[in-house]
């Protein structure tokens, strides 16, 4: 067992040499010829030959979740999922309603985190199960958060996830709203979301804030299209243009500079962004065409150790699990990322997504791969990382990861050439992952040997708080913060 560490760290070292340097041509990778675009009079035409008047209508209609009720039937694995989704909502009858709270005195993300949840949760049940019970307590908590003085724009990702909530409930429950209702929840949609987007520096940045925001106005835009068309299909084609910054990052492989937890939020909310674009207007005019997005998923699987994540920069050391790869087997014809979720699925707040995008006819009669022992992953944004693991079978079950890098991404950590490793069961390289949000500079990256080095100021973000080689440290961190 020491000569098999030994012998692995060895390697790490000189992977960590050329992993900079090396990248290997993408498999399978789908790509498109232009840059997507569309304009306001095509997002129009589209969305009155497609969807004027029809609700549910985005990301699934009626047949969709009739189909999920006849898998039901048949899928044990299915059931499982309904059942913690059902538990939830069955308790949320008695919670109160979201209140107006900026928690850490900053954001009120977790509020819309909840609210968000709570209301797609009781609408898919809803759907699933026609008891009015839940519908009556999505719409309840709808109209609360709806009262609310705005969605705090101040930080976006707050507006973004409500809307992603309180749209896809408009739409859901559409028939379930009186007509006070659906004018009291569309004007807040678009007051509070579509209306406050243009402008917004969300549109700018190459960070999952990008897709995230996309993502959830999108939905908003989407469902209340007939009252404010004008609004919606100039927010559509603008999204389509400016998601794309976020979208690039991938290329050509699909790893992640934020790192996989921000990854998996930037994809989910991309998908959920091309889901809506496709059953609203049908098409997402190739933006999931884009390269190195496909292989995304494969980057988020080849994170995964046997017993966690290589959880570099602000990241957590969760194992990684979420409907989205149910979305990318889908969307790829990839049943290997569906088995996998199957097989590490957890409490997350997304199951209703796996209700709806697990498809058992793609993974029917397919046994589960073995995982692909070394895998490299490559990006133009300076993010390069290598995973190696042993069989499956193998009693010591051996997982490495190292990376590079550039040190002034977002969420980025003095990190370059530091690596995870486990084997046994025990993670015995371990990344600290993320401190405080609020401490102050901690959102600050310099560039170069600027005099602003908050962010480097902390160990968890200092070189001395990885795995990786410290020569004569300084207060700027003990990288350069625009080293490559």
């Amino acid at each position: 067992m020491k000569r098999i560490l030994i012998c692995s760290f060895l390697l790490l070292l000189c992977v960590s040499i050329l992993l900079p340097y090396y990248s290997v041509p993408a498999q399978g990778v789908y790509t498109t010829q232009t840059a997507p675009s569309a304009t306001a009079q095509e997002i129009d035409g589209l969305f009155r030959s497609r969807s004027q008047g029809q609700h549910p209508r985005i990301l699934a209609n009626e047949e969709d979740f009739l189909q999920i009720k006849r898998n039901l039937e048949t899928d044990d694995y299915l059931r499982t999922v309904y059942a913690k989704v059902y538990l939830y909502c069955e308790d949320q009858l008695t919670q109160p309603v979201s209140k107006y709270e900026l928690a850490d005195g900053v954001r009120l993300l977790d509020v819309s985190k909840s609210a968000s949840q709570r209301i797609t949760w009781l609408a898919m049940i809803y759907r699933l199960t026609g008891d009015h019970r839940f519908a009556d307590r999505a719409i309840e908590e709808m109209l609360a958060v709806c009262a609310f003085p705005d969605w705090h724009p101040k930080h976006y990702l707050d507006v973004g996830q409500m809307a992603y909530g309180v749209g896809l409930g408009y739409d859901w429950l559409y028939y379930e709203l009186t007509s006070a209702e659906r004018a009291t929840i569309s004007k807040a949609l678009h007051d509070y979301a579509v209306a406050t987007s243009p402008g917004q520096w969300y549109k700018t940045l190459n960070s999952n804030w990008n897709a995230w925001c996309h993502g959830g106005v999108a939905i908003a835009a989407a469902a209340i299209y007939e009252d404010y068309p004008e609004d919606c299909s100039a927010f559509f084609a603008d999204a389509v243009t400016d998601i794309q910054k976020s979208l690039e990052v991938f290329a050509p492989m699909g790893a992640y500079p934020e790192g996989p937890g921000y990854s998996q939020v930037g994809s989910l909310f991309s998908a959920l962004f091309f889901e809506t674009l496709t059953t609203v207007l049908g098409t997402d005019f190739g933006l999931s065409d884009m390269e190195g997005f496909r292989e995304s998923g494969n980057y988020l699987r080849a994170m995964t150790g046997y017993t966690n994540s290589f959880n570099y920069g602000d990241g957590s050391a969760n194992i990684l699990d979420g409907a989205v790869f149910h979305w990318y087997a889908n969307r790829y014809q990839m049943p290997e990322l569906s088995m996998y979720q199957k097989t590490v699925q957890t409490n997350g707040t997304d199951e209703h997504l796996e209700l709806l995008w697990y498809d058992p006819d793609l993974i029917a009669g397919k046994e589960d791969e073995e995982l692909q022992l070394d895998y490299l992953l490559y990006s133009d944004e300076g993010q390069s990382i290598a995973s190696f693991r042993s069989y499956e079978a193998d009693a010591y079950q051996i997982y490495a990861a190292i990376k590079s890098g550039y040190n002034s991404t977002s969420h980025a950590d003095m990190d370059i050439g530091t690596f995870v490793m486990e084997a046994m069961g025990v993670r015995w390289f371990a990344e600290l992952g993320s401190d405080n949000y609020n401490l102050p500079g901690y959102g600050t990256y310099s560039n170069g040997y600027a005099e602003t080095i908050g962010r480097w100021k902390y160990y968890r973000k200092r070189a001395e708080g990885q795995n990786t080689l410290v020569i004569n440290p300084s207060d700027l961190g003990g990288q350069a913060s625009n080293a490559l």
